[in-house]
């Protein structure tokens, strides 16, 4: 596995979720390791929706951003490149569905652990769990949709 996150080797960092260029969002670090996407994540104070509780908007935007990296991740594996090598691989977003199993704790670790169950023409669909506490607390489904024209300008469908 990468010492790596693969954030860091997407153009466009100013993403809210995993932007690394942006201080305001969640930075989140998401691992590959040929099988599925791995992340560790600590969540901040003013994160909660209620009193030691985390966001539903949170764990949802954590659930997409490492789904999306997982599919991107997955893309240039099907078709044997380094993660990162030109041309770049740029996916949004489709479809997400989040089913919130229990309440997420505010002051515990979060771990996202994503697979890709299936993937046809340039969509990828991801299974992401979120656990804390030894528990799983959600489950999303993300359809990832592959653009065009990865560079300076906006990724175009």
């Amino acid at each position: 596995m990468s010492q790596i996150a693969l954030q860091e080797y997407m153009p466009h960092k100013t993403c809210f979720g995993c932007g690394s260029e942006n201080a305001q969002g969640l930075q989140l670090k998401s691992f590959w390791n040929g099988e599925e996407g791995l992340c560790a994540y600590d969540p901040k104070p003013y994160m909660v929706a209620a009193p030691g509780v985390i966001n539903g908007g949170i764990i949802g935007t954590l659930i997409d951003c490492h789904s999306i990296s997982t599919a991107m991740a997955h893309l240039y594996q099907v078709e044997g490149r380094q993660f990162g090598s030109a041309p770049g691989i740029w996916c949004v977003t489709a479809s997400m569905h989040v089913e919130y199993r229990r309440p997420t704790p505010a002051d515990k670790s979060i771990e996202l652990r994503a697979r890709v169950t299936g993937a046809e023409n340039g969509r990828v669909t991801v299974a992401c769990v979120l656990s804390s506490d030894g528990k799983e607390r959600a489950h999303g489904t993300v359809v990832a949709v592959r653009v065009k024209n990865l560079g300076t300008e906006a990724p175009r469908v």
